[in-house]
């Protein structure tokens, strides 16, 4: 008798308060079964959590809005509360503790608060201040900022704990550079060029070209290098001696400064 005790505070502990969502602390959908030993709550529960991610930019070291999507074909309750985490931001980069997150209109959302948990990569969503809607697409947008190397997609997953317990299940990608966290190599994005003066355009005038560029990554000075870039299809014209490049062959014009170029910074 006095072993049996513990079971039965556990079932009115599942099933008291009236049942239902939120119901005066009840679990949501609590069976007898399980208050039994062991059984692990949401095993035993077809619920599901469908969820799909995507960002807004693959340049490395730059800050990055993830969008993630998800339903859950039961209300995740406010009371008891229900926690959904999302893990796996591989690289991603953001302070510890209280999370800014907006809706689908960029507004902030009212539906969940976050949280940020930089050792497991984790975003953490608190039900806040009433259930969820069954069946319906929820929108949730971080930022992040990307790490400063080249990497393949995050593998995020999905799950839920506390008022509803649903088991954790992948996160959907999207495609190309939409994936999340996906990272780009180092590239000179934006490249432009254009001559100095218009009133040069005549055969055998000296011309000044002007070449403008926007690298994806920091540029930083090496102690006796210099970075090289060079322009190929420049048909028909002579180099000539200009500053310090003079006297260099084309394929060696260019360079570093001594400061590294920062991403996002237009250089020309």
């Amino acid at each position: 008798l006095e072993a049996a005790w513990p079971l039965q505070f556990l079932r009115l502990g599942l099933l008291g308060g009236g049942g239902g969502a939120g119901g005066g602390g009840s679990l949501y959908g609590a069976t007898d079964v399980e208050s039994q030993p062991l059984q692990i709550r949401g095993l035993s529960k077809a619920w599901s959590l469908v969820a799909s991610a995507s960002q807004s930019t693959s340049s490395p070291a730059v800050n990055n809005t993830i969008r993630l999507v998800f339903m859950s074909d039961v209300p995740l309750t406010a009371n008891p509360v229900t926690l959904v985490y999302v893990t796996g931001f591989s690289g991603a980069l953001a302070t510890d503790g209280a999370l800014a997150i907006q809706d689908e209109n960029n507004q902030p959302h009212g539906a969940f608060t976050a949280s940020w948990r930089s050792s497991l990569r984790q975003l953490v969503l608190t039900v806040t201040p009433q259930d969820t809607a069954p069946g319906r697409n929820y929108t949730v947008q971080l930022t992040v900022t990307n790490p400063s190397v080249p990497q393949g997609s995050a593998s995020l997953t999905i799950e839920s704990s506390g008022g509803v317990v649903i088991q954790r299940s992948a996160v959907a990608s999207a495609a190309g550079a939409s994936a999340p966290l996906l990272v780009d190599g180092p590239r000179l994005a934006g490249l432009s060029i254009r001559r100095s003066n218009s009133n040069k355009a005549y055969p055998g005038a000296q011309d000044f070209l002007v070449f403008t560029f926007m690298p994806t990554a920091r540029l930083l000075p090496q102690a006796g290098q210099r970075a090289v870039g060079g322009a190929a299809g420049l048909g028909g014209g002579g180099w000539g001696a200009r500053g310090r490049d003079a006297g260099k062959p084309a394929g060696s014009r260019g360079g570093g400064g001594p400061k590294p170029r920062n991403p996002k910074q237009r250089g020309a």
